[in-house]
């Protein structure tokens, strides 16, 4: 039988795994401790969610357990790599998945995972990734992903995949990770004084990637997003908030904490601007987080990184038409900016098409001509192509823009997401 792939916002939508969820805190077996037992061998302390506040723990198998449906547990894997277990985070959602991870923490635990990563000296903004098809988020302080895939041994295969989604996993590092936004700073700096204007400083925001994907019978992808993730208008803001209260709360090996609490509110009031992309199959849950309050609460600049597949528009086009309303669509520090970047069309895809007819959608409102807003990059190298002057000039000045682009799929990412951040006002 296919698993459920839409449903409805019910009780799962009210936020943590707790009883008003339906789940049980009295649910055990001996897979549940084991899985516990290893997050705790990991875990040098972090924090457990405890009614509406976290406390401090300290790791020991001996005296410490993670209490099925009640605790949620943070670690802290680097200096700047962290793993927070998010009571915001909106998987899962289809009935199959509920139903397995009420059974079980580490599942429960793996798919409210989110990845973040925290430059020494963060600034005002926030990047988050949606990854979509054939990935996963968690990451560990010694993974089980061979050293031949990632040799930082940080990448971990989710404890909610199957024995084919175990398979793939080990071929893949977590997606922070294989995307390398954990080198975001040298990959922004890459880009020379002679393509990027003066002024377009490097950014150092912190980095968050949410698991967004759940474990999939489809013959093509072993994981694959679920539709109803960001329905709820306030699911992504409430997600933020959440990941910045841990983070302000959580310490690094080290001992330090991984956002100042002077620097950083609880409400994360100090956030100035949201980065928001998804990639591929992440276009799923990325046009409903196009609809949420928070990315017009916040300026925001909205990156569609090959993902425009027949996942609905219509989310792109509200949020492009707000701030055109506001007079604040465009690349300046008090407005929106929105980024579509897609290949060519095969007999794999159709994201040219969509990209095609949301462009069209588009012009009108702007008062321009469709064509207007297209770059065309004909190059696989990003940084090589005779063509990025013409795209970077785009990035700059125009408040929509549209790249047609021969970098490999799986690529676009990784070679993109440093352009687009020193793009950005600054």
């Amino acid at each position: 039988m296919r698993r459920e792939t839409q449903r409805g916002w019910g009780a799962v939508n009210s936020g943590a795994f707790d009883s008003s969820s339906g789940f049980s805190a009295g649910v055990s077996s001996a897979r549940e401790r084991r899985n516990a037992d290893l997050f705790l061998l990991e875990w040098n302390g972090g924090f457990r969610r405890e009614g509406r506040g976290w406390s401090r723990q300290r790791a020991s198998l001996i005296s410490e357990q993670v209490v099925p449906g009640t605790a949620s547990v943070d670690l802290g894997i680097t200096e700047e790599l962290a793993l927070l277990v998010a009571d915001h985070a909106p998987l899962p959602v289809t009935s199959a998945e509920i139903r397995r991870a009420a059974r079980d923490s580490g599942i429960r635990d793996d798919y409210k995972s989110v990845s973040a990563w925290v430059p020494a000296s963060p600034d005002s903004r926030v990047f988050m990734f949606l990854h979509g098809n054939n990935h996963s988020v968690p990451v560990a302080r010694v993974g089980d992903v061979p050293a031949a895939v990632d040799p930082s041994r940080h990448s971990r295969v989710p404890r909610w995949a199957d024995d084919r989604g175990r398979s793939g996993a080990l071929r893949k590092k977590s997606a922070l990770l294989y995307y390398r936004f954990d080198e975001l700073s040298s990959s922004q700096a890459a880009f020379t004084s002679d393509v990027i204007p003066s002024g377009a400083a490097t950014k150092a925001p912190v980095v968050l990637v949410p698991e967004d994907a759940e474990i999939s019978d489809s013959d093509d992808f072993w994981s694959v997003p679920p539709r109803g993730q960001y329905t709820s208008a306030t699911r992504l803001q409430d997600l933020v908030a959440e990941c910045y209260e841990r983070l302000r709360r959580l310490s690094t090996p080290s001992g330090r904490q991984y956002l100042s609490p002077r620097a950083q509110s609880a409400a994360f009031e100090n956030v100035g601007r949201i980065y928001l992309s998804g990639h591929s199959g992440g276009g799923m849950p990325l046009v409903e987080a196009a609809g949420s309050t928070l990315v017009t609460a916040r300026p925001t600049d909205l990156w569609l990184y090959d993902c425009t597949y027949r996942f609905g528009v219509q989310n792109y086009i509200e949020f492009c038409r707000t701030w055109q309303r506001a007079g604040r669509l465009g690349n300046r520090s008090d407005a929106a900016r929105f980024v579509c970047i897609y290949r060519p069309r095969n007999p794999y895809s159709n994201t040219e098409t969509v990209a095609d007819n949301l462009r069209e959608s588009l012009a009108p409102i702007l008062g321009v001509s469709a064509a207007s807003l297209l770059r065309v990059h004909g190059q696989t190298d990003l940084r090589a192509s005779p063509d990025l002057t013409d795209v970077v000039t785009a990035l700059c000045t125009q408040p929509v823009t549209f790249i047609r682009t021969q970098v490999a799929h799986e690529l676009i990412p990784t070679l993109f997401t440093p352009l687009l951040l020193r793009t950005a006002s600054s």
